[in-house]
């Protein structure tokens, strides 16, 4: 492996764990195992997790850099805390429930590296069985597309109506992805962007602590004028939400919602936030009166 301890290293790795000790593991065996070709470094921070993840990290992997925190710091400020002390000239977002193929990240570093209109370089997410992960990669959200993905009344209308397809074009269904893409916004899951363009906007913002961090950050690299790519001979396995799957579905809810509001809020105005909110409010409405859940 080709790890270097000074500064302006090829890449550092930011890992953001909160109680996935099995997938941790398995996540940084891949690192290392994998990435050969280019100098790396590896940043996990531990949001105080009970299943003994930040042990397995110190014992297993002493060679990563670890951050432990006294609470639940969140996703977003949790990333922003492992770029504060790290080297690389390029940096890598990646969740711990995944499984990193040899090569992906020497691929999107040069991928980078060669093409300066491209801000973030993505790569095909797969499930278990190999299969497309096709929903992480989306476009920006809509007022329609907050309706149909987020309300049970526009749920309920696209499987009338439109045979559950009216969400179609927002997942890229349209697209192969058996070549490298521009599209809107891949998940955070795996992205990787330059230290320069991240010292002029920013990495996440810290308004948006779980959801909607990513849609965001990918709005303000468009907004800067870069696209984002998506590698089709790039690959990681992702096993896919096994940090929010532990949330009680409620919360998770209205963690989402508070999301929505911010992001439409931050990049679209009052006109779209008090649509959103009549999207809301009706479908609350609806859902009490006719008992629907």
């Amino acid at each position: 492996m080709s790890i270097v301890l000074f500064r302006n290293m090829d890449l550092s790795i930011l890992i953001v764990n909160w109680n996935t000790k099995v997938f941790l593991d398995g996540c940084l065996q891949s690192i290392y195992s994998s990435v050969k070709d280019i100098s790396f470094e590896v940043i996990v921070v531990d949001n105080n997790s009970g299943d003994g993840s930040a042990e397995m990290v110190r014992k297993t992997f002493p060679e990563t850099r670890l951050i432990e925190n006294k609470e639940n710091a969140g996703f977003a400020r949790g990333n922003n805390q492992a770029y504060a002390v790290s080297k690389g000239k390029v940096i890598g977002l990646l969740n711990p429930d995944t499984i990193v193929y040899p090569g992906t990240f020497e691929k999107m570093v040069d991928y980078l590296n060669t093409h300066e209109g491209v801000g973030a370089v993505s790569c095909k997410f797969l499930n278990p069985d190999g299969s497309l992960q096709r929903q992480y990669f989306r476009r920006f959200p809509t007022v329609s597309t907050i309706f149909f993905r987020y309300s049970e009344l526009g749920r309920r209308i696209d499987r009338r109506f439109y045979h559950g397809r009216a969400l179609s074009s927002f997942f890229y269904e349209d697209k192969t992805f058996d070549h490298t893409e521009t599209i809107s916004q891949p998940g955070a899951t795996c992205l990787v962007m330059r230290r320069s363009l991240i010292e002029k906007i920013g990495l996440f913002d810290e308004q948006f602590p779980i959801l909607f961090n990513d849609v965001d950050l990918c709005k303000r690299i468009w907004n800067e004028g870069y696209e984002i790519h998506v590698l089709a001979d790039a690959h990681i396995t992702h096993y896919g939400g096994s940090n929010i799957k532990t949330l009680p579905k409620d919360e998770l809810n209205q963690i989402a919602i508070c999301g929505i509001y911010r992001y439409f809020k931050k990049h679209h105005g009052f006109i779209q936030v008090l649509f959103i909110y009549l999207i809301f409010s009706i479908d609350k409405y609806i859902s009490r009166v006719f008992n629907i859940r």
